[in-house]
């Protein structure tokens, strides 16, 4: 996998996109921007190493499962944030409160740690996130994109949360007590032993969220999962005939170039205040300089 480009202006990567596409209206297109390059496309709970060993020892985690963690992370994070009502705004929605799999993706987009990596059915959305931090101006940027499956193809291999109805559907983290195989599993009948044992999801998944926390929905959010076989890869090192998408690759967002893009993709309201609609993000856009 190769550099395609430097990412010159908005313009320009529209119209890179638009002349490569051209006549591929059907084909789903995911995109994500990194302030800096260098890393591999793992998600955060997985990147710092020394931070990862912290975690396993504050939380008891001495198996060195990360998926306990990753538990272990969202049990604090549900029993803090219930202050905030968020179970009250779900439930207004669907008549029932967030599963574990919800919950988790409401955390991932407030900051926690998780195994989920985030990406934007919006492309400037995704290079926004490239160009967002200025103390990063000095230093190139990424701009990913990933192409999925035809539909029928990645069918079986995407987690819708709930379907259009509110009906929940297959699940990532499980309702259960920790298992030995951890969370990320799903259970299914053993007839031979009249009873339940988990299969693990091994291999990469695509999560649609229920739209109804405001963060997602501006970001027009989706989520990848690596899947057991390959969780500590990065996203661009998974070889696998199951994975839901072809291709991924990426684009350089120069230093010098950031400052620009960033003013256009503002002029266009897409910035703090309109990505992140809560308070937290209007005081950021006018402590940035935004009116």
């Amino acid at each position: 996998m190769s550099k395609r480009g430097k990412v010159q202006s908005v313009r320009w990567l529209l119209d890179k996109i638009t002349n490569e596409n051209s006549g591929d209206h059907r084909t789903r297109y995911f995109y994500r921007g990194e302030a800096v390059t260098g890393s591999k496309l793992t998600p955060r709970l997985l990147r710092d190493e020394e931070k990862l060993e912290k975690y396993m020892k504050l939380y008891s985690c001495t198996t060195g499962c990360i998926i306990e963690l990753q538990h272990e992370l969202l049990s604090r994070f549900r029993r803090y944030a219930s202050s905030q009502n968020i179970a009250d705004s779900f439930n207004s929605t669907t008549g029932e409160s967030p599963t574990l799999d919800e919950w988790l993706c409401i955390a991932q987009h407030h900051g926690l740690p998780t195994l989920l990596l985030d990406w934007s059915l919006h492309p400037l959305i995704g290079l926004y996130f490239s160009v967002r931090d200025t103390t990063k101006h000095s230093e190139p940027g990424r701009f990913w994109y990933l192409k999925l499956q035809e539909k029928a193809e990645r069918s079986g291999y995407t987690v819708r949360l709930r379907d259009k109805s509110g009906e929940k559907n297959g699940i990532l983290l499980s309702e259960e007590p920790k298992i030995q195989y951890g969370l990320f599993g799903k259970r299914k009948s053993d007839k031979n032993e009249h009873s339940e044992r988990p299969r693990i999801i091994e291999h990469p998944r695509i999560i649609v969220p229920w739209v109804f926390n405001k963060r997602i929905e501006a970001q027009h959010a989706r989520f990848t999962y690596s899947g057991h076989l390959h969780i500590d890869k990065g996203l661009e090192e998974i070889e696998d005939d199951k994975r839901p998408w072809t291709t991924l690759e990426w684009f350089e967002v120069p230093p010098e170039r950031k400052p620009i893009i960033k003013n256009e993709l503002e002029k266009l309201q897409i910035h703090e205040k309109t990505l992140f609609p809560d308070m937290d993000g209007l005081s950021r856009y006018l402590e940035g300089g935004g009116i």
